[in-house]
């Protein structure tokens, strides 16, 4: 009885694996950067290829998400723009529609719904533009320093790529909800 259950539990995971993949996101620059100290500066084997295990399989789902997710938006689901959304309040929370599946017994959205739902339907892709950064910046955290020069270094190209990130977010502006999009270019402007 308890292992159909866990299969029937696991099974649900893989075949809506949104949650997973939005604490993924979440915890996903924390994972590298630990990945990549366990990497650099190992204290035994053991943790060099825990190490190396943890990186592979960040850039393993970064791949993923690129590939099952922002390459399939046209085919899978599309952004519907809801005729009825009236008022600045509205389009600044909310959004002017939702995102629905193309095939009703697909339910793509809900599977992927953490990964779309928050960007605009030809942006779906930013999401891997936001891991990528995500793992070079956490790279850069543990490049080894032996001087404030080198230090500075390291802090003036984490620098160049939050500028990179605020010029990209301010031009191609990739949020559904107009507040994403100031509150990114805001929060990107104060830390780069």
């Amino acid at each position: 009885m308890h292992q159909g259950c866990f299969e029937a539990w696991t099974q649900g995971l893989l075949r809506f694996p949104s949650a997973q993949l939005f604490m993924f996101k979440w915890l996903f620059q924390g994972t590298t950067l630990a990945g990549m100290v366990l990497l650099l500066y190992p204290d035994n084997a053991y943790q060099f290829c825990v190490g190396a295990a943890v990186l592979l399989l960040c850039l393993a789902v970064t791949v993923r998400v690129l590939r099952v997710v922002a390459m399939s938006v046209p085919h899978k689901a599309w952004y519907m723009v809801d005729p009825q959304t009236v008022g600045v309040l509205q389009t600044l929370l909310i959004g002017r529609g939702e995102w629905v599946s193309a095939l009703r017994e697909e339910h793509w959205v809900n599977r992927y719904a953490s990964e779309v739902r928050c960007y605009k339907e030809h942006m779906a892709w930013y999401g891997v533009v936001e891991y990528w950064s995500s793992f070079t910046l956490a790279v850069m955290a543990t490049v080894p320093t032996e001087s404030r020069e080198q230090c500075g270094l390291v802090k003036a190209a984490s620098g160049v790529v939050y500028a990179l990130l605020l010029v990209l977010e301010g031009y191609l502006w990739p949020h559904v909800r107009e507040r994403d999009n100031v509150l990114d270019f805001v929060i990107l402007g104060g830390v780069g």
